[in-house]
């Protein structure tokens, strides 16, 4: 009996793109604990409710002073 055909070889670029997607997804998930992990939804959000107006760290606007 006869084994099955086996599948055809995966292309040279097809392998090579995929150590490349893989490399950088480490890298920004290093990059990401390393700078503290500042991102997510959480950051979104105002950090009360009911504020006359929230607070944007590095951020400052000022209206109605001339």
């Amino acid at each position: 009996m006869q084994r099955a055909a086996s599948r055809p070889a995966v292309p040279r670029w097809v392998k090579v793109l995929g150590i490349v997607l893989a490399a950088l997804l480490v890298a920004l998930l290093l990059a990401m604990l390393m700078t503290g992990g500042q991102h997510g939804p959480g950051r979104h959000q105002p950090t009360s409710l009911g504020s006359a107006g929230a607070t944007v760290p590095g951020v400052s606007l000022v209206i109605g002073i001339r």
